[in-house]
């Protein structure tokens, strides 16, 4: 939920939970993997219906 928050917050995209969770791997990939390769994910949900819950209360 961390990483859905900072998206929204930071990058104007309102993921949902499970869209956070892919971000969250994607970008942990790409430290992985380190420069010169390329992390794709999906966003299978979106904040909006999550907008009355604790995920973006603040």
């Amino acid at each position: 939920m961390k990483t859905a928050c900072e998206v929204a917050k930071n990058e104007g995209f309102l993921p949902g939970i499970f869209a956070g969770a892919n971000i969250h791997g994607a970008i942990e990939l790409a430290k992985k993997l380190g420069k010169g390769h390329a992390v794709v994910t999906v966003s299978p949900d979106g904040g909006d219906r999550y907008l009355s819950t604790a995920l973006f209360n603040e």
